[in-house]
């Protein structure tokens, strides 16, 4: 998927990887989601956190804090969920024909020496 265009397709070296996530259970896929996203919304809510500390330094500001990062962390991971359950929908399937090494074209026997 890229940056530019979400319908690009994911690349076929990550192919493997999105259809081991398609067979997870969802509460699983939920927390690696939690503990990838976990640390990018707390630098994100640390960053905030301190300028809300200087413009007003009090305990509504620590709650505040707090709430933002108790929101922020499943919602985020919600997203990223459903991110890579995209990615791994357009991966295609494996069948029994494309694991099958006779299957397989072989380009060098196209060149010409």
């Amino acid at each position: 998927m890229s940056l530019l265009s979400p319908n690009i397709p994911p690349s076929i070296e990550h192919h493997d990887t999105l259809r081991e996530w398609r067979l997870q259970p969802f509460s699983k896929r939920y927390w690696v989601a939690v503990k990838v996203m976990a640390r990018v919304v707390s630098f994100v809510v640390l960053l905030a956190g301190i300028a809300l500390l200087i413009a007003e330094p009090s305990v509504r500001s620590l709650i505040l804090i707090a709430l933002m990062w108790l929101v922020g962390v499943p919602l985020t991971a919600l997203g990223y969920v459903r991110k890579m359950d995209r990615l791994a929908a357009q991966a295609p399937a494996l069948s029994p024909r494309s694991s099958s090494p006779t299957t397989t074209i072989d380009i060098r026997q196209r060149r010409v020496d």
